[in-house]
């Protein structure tokens, strides 16, 4: 290893280099064995460990073979601006957020949802076991995506129940399902009795547990009514509940399933 821009700055070369791999973050975050084992892995990676921003700006002024920039955690708040404010102006074809705690990448997530137009933002899990975590950070550097399992089920458990001006806004711009006439798919009873927990903001392990099945009931459940209605997910699915669950109307009554 040999130091570079200041003492805490690492990296790792071999002769046949095609590319640089730069982690940000601290020793504590990215630690010599694993940077050393990413280096093994990739041989023809230059393998960087640069502690700040600052430096990783520095590091790019002089390479222009940069294809992964793998930022931990802490750096979070700075993947939700766009590449220009990142500094990343020319162009990085792979931005890795190496994370421990699932809320983080979470947080990331819903920012991208606000503004689509956010450099792509890949997660990269350090809670693996050494050969997991590299093929994790071979999908993502063959360009594909990973969506680690934890942050697949605390999507829908993290999601909050719209306020009533958003929920205003999601009718506004849903094409509610009629469910009567020819060709509709009425709710069952127990599928109603489902989405009106849903439309409460209940998570499918309450519900599960208030109607004493199982999650995975649960979940069937919600996705049949979501297929039912022609809606895109559970919130599009509550904010329709809500438009027909007013007085006087008989659609979602038992019976009519």
């Amino acid at each position: 290893m040999a130091d570079y821009l200041n003492p805490d700055f690492r990296t790792r070369t071999t002769s046949t280099i095609e590319h640089s791999a730069v982690f940000v973050g601290s020793a504590l975050k990215f630690s010599e064995p694993s940077i050393s084992a990413f280096a093994d892995a990739f041989p023809s990676f230059r393998t960087v460990r640069v502690p700040t921003l600052a430096d990783l700006h520095l590091f790019m002024k002089t390479h222009d073979d940069v294809a992964m920039v793998i930022f931990g955690q802490s750096f979070w708040n700075i993947l939700t601006a766009d590449c220009e404010t990142l500094g990343l102006v020319g162009g990085v074809p792979r931005i890795v957020l190496a994370y421990s705690d699932p809320h983080i990448p979470l947080r990331v997530m819903r920012a991208r949802k606000a503004a689509p137009e956010l450099p792509f933002v890949g997660f990269l899990p350090m809670q693996r076991n050494l050969d997991m975590w590299l093929a994790i950070v071979a999908l993502l550097l063959s360009g594909e995506n990973y969506l680690p399992p934890e942050l697949f089920h605390m999507i829908d458990v993290a999601a909050p129940e719209p306020a009533d001006a958003d929920r205003q806004i999601l009718e506004a711009n849903i094409s509610m399902p009629v469910m009567t006439g020819e060709g509709a798919k009425p709710l069952t009873d127990r599928e109603t009795e489902v989405l009106s927990m849903v439309a409460m903001g209940k998570q499918n392990k309450i519900i599960a547990d208030d109607l004493g099945v199982s999650e995975h009931t649960v979940k069937l459940h919600i996705h049949h009514v979501i297929r039912k209605l022609g809606v895109n997910n559970r919130t599009a699915a509550s904010a329709w509940y809500h438009s027909q669950s007013a007085p006087g109307d008989s659609s979602l009554r038992p019976g009519n399933g």
